[in-house]
């Protein structure tokens, strides 16, 4: 059995539902994680062993989830800008 606990460093979950923006998404789809555990091996340069683990852990059977309680906060409509510009678009000519 492989079990991976998640600490929130703020103490809260803040995650929107794909299909409902105004819901929170509770509890926190299992991909969250994983994109994340590959974005930190991507930024961390882990190399070829942790990628190989990410692989493993893709082929998996779906988890199974125990989460706490949760209990519901006041929604606060919030907007944040993006990032991107076309000076990022490299045209190969």
């Amino acid at each position: 059995m492989l079990a991976i606990e998640v600490d929130y460093l703020t103490g809260r979950a803040v995650a929107s539902d794909r299909q409902s923006r105004s819901q929170a998404e509770w509890p926190p789809h299992p991909q969250r994680l994983f994109s994340a555990l590959v974005a930190a091996m991507y930024e961390g340069d882990f190399g070829e062993d942790a990628r190989e683990a990410l692989e493993w852990l893709e082929r998996l059977e779906p988890p199974e989830m125990l989460v706490p309680e949760s209990a519901r906060r006041a929604c606060f409509e919030t907007y944040v800008p993006v990032n991107d510009n076309n000076q990022q678009i490299v045209l190969n000519r």
